[in-house]
C-alpha cells in the first residue's frame, strides 16, 4: 500500500534516509547487525511503497539515500529505486557485499551521483570467508571491486574488526593497491549476531548517539528506525500506513531520539557514545602500519558515512559544491555554496556525519 502526502511537508527534518530493503543475503556474516541470511525475505514493503517513500523523502528535504540490507542488489526493484532517487537529484549509496552484481545493474550503478560501499575483512580468502560464511565470497567481492573502479564508480570499503589477529592492516594495503581510496574500520558492535554474549540482546550504548538526528531508516516491514543499526531495538510507525513526514515529526519519534544516549566530547579511546562524532576524531585510533584511522562508529550509525562528505568527490550533478562536498539542490535548481573542509570546527576537519550538517556548512 502506498501513502500519499496530504499536507505540506516541513523540509529539512531529514537529510539522510537509509532504505533497508531486505533481510536476504548470500552471506551470513558472523557480526551482522540485523542477522540477514540466505533464508531472509524482502519483507512487506512493495515496489510502490518504496517508490512512494522516495517521493516523500524528496519532499521532506532528504538529499542522501542509502540502499542497504541484507544484500540490496538481490531486491528485484533495486534498479527502479536507484533511478527514482537519481531523478530526485539525491546522492545515492548502495551498500553491497559485491558477491554478485547482475549485468543489467552495472549501467544503473554507473550513473552520476551513485556510489558503492562494500565490506572487506582480510587479504586472505580463508579469513574473509570465515566472517562471511560464504565460500568464494573473497574472490567475487574483490573482482567486483576491481570492476566497479574500472567503470569509474566511486567506492569505499568498510572493515570491521571481528576476529583476534585479523589481518586488517594487510586488507587495507590490498584495498589501496586495488585503487580504493576511502577505507573505514570499526570494532565489533554487540548488535544482532555481533552480540557474542549469548543473550541475544540489543545494547543501545553500542550506537554512536546520532540516530534519529537528521536521519532515519525504513526497514523491510515499513517500520521507521533512527538508523539501521537501531532497527532491532526501537522503531516507531510504519510508512505503509503513515506518511514519513508525519512519523518523524511525531511525539513518538521525539521520544525515540531522546532515548538514545547522547554523544559527548571525550579524550580517551572509547568512541561510543563518548565522542561527538562517529567519524575519525580525537578518540579514534591509528593503525601503525598504515596510518589509517579507525572510525568511532560503524561509519556514523550505519555502515556508511554520507556520500556527500568527502572533498574528493564533488559533484555528481553540477560544478558547485555544498556543505557536504557536493552541490545542494532545491527541486531541480542548483543552489551552489562554497565547500568547507571544517566539518567539525571544534575537533578536526575529518568529522562529517549526516547529523553534523550544520557543522559542515561554511557559515557554521
Amino acid at each position: 500500500m502506498s501513502v500519499t502526502l496530504e499536507r505540506p511537508v516541513e523540509t529539512g527534518l531529514l537529510r539522510f534516509l537509509a532504505l533497508d530493503l531486505t533481510r536476504t543475503c548470500q552471506a551470513q556474516c558472523t557480526h551482522c547487525y540485523n542477522q540477514s541470511s540466505p533464508s531472509g525475505t524482502h519483507g512487506e514493503m512493495t515496489r510502490e511503497d518504496w517508490l512512494s517513500l522516495l517521493d516523500q523523502a524528496a519532499a521532506a528535504g532528504v538529499t542522501q539515500v542509502q540502499f542497504i540490507g541484507g544484500e540490496p542488489t538481490l531486491h528485484p526493484d533495486i534498479a527502479d529505486l536507484i533511478n527514482k532517487a537519481v531523478e530526485h537529484a539525491m546522492a545515492v549509496e548502495v551498500f553491497s557485499n559485491l558477491i554478485h552484481v547482475r549485468a543489467t545493474l552495472w549501467p544503473v550503478l554507473r550513473q552520476r551521483g551513485v556510489t558503492l560501499a562494500t565490506s572487506y575483512y582480510s587479504d586472505q580468502a580463508a579469513e574473509h570467508e570465515a566472517v562471511t560464511a560464504h565460500r568464494g565470497s573473497y574472490a567475487k567481492t574483490k573482482a567486483n571491486i576491481t570492476k566497479a573502479l574500472a567503470y569509474g564508480i566511486p567506492l569505499r570499503a568498510a572493515i570491521v574488526d571481528v576476529r583476534e589477529g585479523q589481518r586488517i592492516d594487510q586488507a587495507i594495503t590490498e584495498l589501496r593497491e586495488m585503487g580504493v581510496q576511502r577505507i573505514r574500520t570499526d570494532r565489533l558492535r554487540k548488535i544482532g549476531r555481533g552480540d557474542n554474549t549469548g543473550q541475544d540482546t540489543h545494547e543501545i550504548t553500542e550506537l554512536c548517539g546520532h540516530c534519529a538526528k537528521g536521519r532515519a531508516a525504513v526497514l523491510p516491514d515499513g517500520s521507521v528506525a533512527g538508523c539501521v543499526m537501531s532497527g532491532g531495538m526501537m522503531t516507531t510507525g510504519s510508512v505503509r500506513t503513515t506518511p514519513l513526514a508525519e512519523i518523524v515529526t511525531s511525539p513518538e519519534w521525539d521520544a525515540l531520539a531522546a532515548s538514545i544516549p547522547q554523544p559527548r566530547g571525550g579524550t580517551h579511546g572509547g568512541c561510543t557514545p563518548d565522542e561527538d562524532s562517529c567519524q575519525p576524531s580525537p578518540g579514534a585510533t591509528e593503525l601503525a602500519s598504515t596510518g589509517h584511522t579507525t572510525a568511532c562508529g560503524p561509519d556514523s550509525c550505519q555502515p556508511v558515512d554520507e556520500v556527500r562528505c568527502q572533498p574528493g568527490w564533488c559533484p555528481p550533478f553540477g560544478d558547485k559544491c555544498g556543505p557536504f562536498g557536493n552541490e545542494v539542490t532545491s527541486g531541480r535548481e542548483l543552489v551552489g555554496v562554497p565547500f568547507t573542509t571544517a566539518c567539525n570546527p571544534d575537533k578536526d576537519g575529518n568529522d562529517c556525519a549526516p547529523a553534523e550538517t550544520e557543522a559542515c556548512g561554511p557559515s557554521y
